[in-house]
């Protein structure tokens, strides 16, 4: 079943209500010192027939990530862009090659299923809740 974007972000409401409004402008403290080992790796579990993965820096500012793998090892980026406002989703099943646009939550020329489109609009809501 396909949960409405409205309904998705009514429930996002909802639950920061009950939390007492916690604050959305919270950025991340340059000042901090950082540690220089990867937080996160994985390598691509696509063949050579469904292209070049894309390259992600996490460290890269004003962008935001995302990954997923579903239950077959097929695998999802999606990237979001602050100074543009937009999203793009890769996936290695579809090749690597081309990026598909994210808008609302939901993936313009693709078929997702359950799973990849509830991690869609759990990424969708977090990047919007950001803006």
């Amino acid at each position: 079943m396909d949960l409405p974007v409205r309904l998705a972000r009514k429930f996002g409401e909802m639950a920061r209500e009950q939390r007492g409004n916690d604050p959305v402008d919270q950025q991340p403290s340059e000042d901090k010192p950082t540690v220089d080992s990867p937080l996160f790796r994985v390598s691509n579990h696509h063949t050579d027939q469904c292209g070049q993965p894309p390259a992600v820096d996490g460290d890269e500012t004003g962008k935001r990530f995302g990954y997923f793998a579903n239950r077959y090892g097929e695998q999802a980026v999606f990237v979001y862009e602050d100074k543009t406002d937009e999203a793009s989703l890769w996936l290695g099943d579809a090749g690597w090659g081309d990026g598909h646009r994210v808008v609302d939550g939901r993936v313009e020329g693709l078929i997702l299923n359950e799973p990849e489109a509830a991690w869609i609009r759990a990424c969708w809501l977090a990047v919007a809740r950001a803006r």
